[in-house]
């Protein structure tokens, strides 16, 4: 195949993949509303970050951050979504001291036991990434954090401990099944608005926008990557996955992640789409889902075809480390240094 029919291809692909995601409304351009500068904990929130098991989530949530310091000022906002019901909620941080419209992030969330939070399990990587000089948007995927459904909260916290129901997940998931669509479609049709408002900012390069994720965030950065071009460079840890494979050995897997897309592709088509912009894969050697040496042998070969068509082999990268769902410090500044070297001047 040359570049050319891969280029006719790849349109007929994208437009194959975004068809099985479902129909959703047409995007017209929004404001977002800011609010207070930060939402009230219910109690189980409370709990669970006090939680001796939750010692580690220091990593992830930072409940005292300063949200107008030297370095920038966070924002919390709320703009509309796929449903009139549930608009999106995100924190946006700006940086200070700018000279210049600065390159832009999606910082995308995974699964959060209980969907306690969302959001809120970017501030570490959103407010680093904002200090570096990036304006970084975070928002609470459906239905996480701010948007799920409290009266749920019972079943998400028994015995003095989070569970893994995520109920109000799967009563999303059934909905959108009974309606011909999926949680990924409508993910993905609000990370598309999230760039439109990235894009309308006065502050932000709509040339350099970039997404970072993890596990389900990384998930998610997938494919926002291979369907939205305006992405253009990506950090993808725990992300990439053969759906094929999860079916094949009876893998669990999200519910976000279920949609009918092996007749479209599976992930060595989605990934392809990507191709020549950056991306970075990173996974564990012993992830079930996300396995890396899987990966290195029957996922990045078919991607690496399409990058060598446009001379850019050097623009995908795949590191597996050692360990299994992970996402250690070492591991994000791996991250960080990519979008850096990508996107900023």
């Amino acid at each position: 195949m040359t570049r050319e029919q891969w280029e006719t291809q790849r349109q007929t692909l994208r437009a194959d993949f975004l068809r099985m995601l479902g129909n959703y409304p047409a995007r017209e351009p929004v404001a977002y509303e800011v609010l207070e500068p930060a939402g009230e904990f219910t109690d189980i929130q409370w709990q669970y970050l006090r939680h001796p098991a939750s010692s580690g989530l220091t990593e992830y949530v930072m409940p005292d951050e300063d949200v107008d310091n030297p370095d920038y000022t966070r924002l919390r906002i709320r703009y509309p979504g796929v449903f009139p019901e549930n608009p999106v909620t995100a924190y946006l941080r700006i940086p200070k001291n700018r000279t210049r419209p600065a390159p832009a992030l999606l910082c995308l969330h995974g699964h959060v036991a209980g969907q306690f939070f969302g959001k809120e399990w970017q501030d570490v990587t959103a407010s680093t990434l904002a200090r570096r000089g990036f304006v970084t948007l975070a928002p609470d995927a459906l239905p996480f954090g701010e948007r799920r459904n409290l009266t749920m909260e019972h079943y998400e916290w028994q015995d003095n401990h989070p569970t893994s129901l995520f109920a109000d997940e799967r009563l999303w998931y059934q909905r959108l099944a009974f309606e011909g669509r999926s949680l990924m479609g409508v993910h993905v049709w609000e990370l598309q608005r999230a760039i439109d408002i990235l894009q309308a900012m006065p502050e932000v390069d709509g040339s350099r926008i970039g997404s970072i994720g993890h596990s389900g965030g990384g998930v998610n950065t997938v494919w926002i990557a291979a369907l939205d071009e305006r992405i253009a460079c990506a950090v993808a840890s725990a992300g990439v996955m053969e759906y094929a494979r999860l079916a094949r050995e009876h893998l669990f897997s999200a519910y976000w992640n279920y949609c009918p897309l092996l007749p479209v592709g599976d992930i060595q088509q989605l990934l392809s789409l990507v191709a020549p912009r950056p991306f970075l894969g990173i996974e564990g050697a012993h992830d079930s889902d996300f396995n890396g040496e899987y990966n290195r042998a029957h996922v990045y070969p078919a991607v690496r075809e399409q990058y060598a068509r446009y001379d850019a082999e050097a623009s995908l990268v795949q590191h597996v480390h050692v360990g299994g769902h992970d996402y250690t410090d070492d591991l994000r500044e791996m991250g960080y240094r990519w979008l850096t070297d990508h996107l900023q001047p």
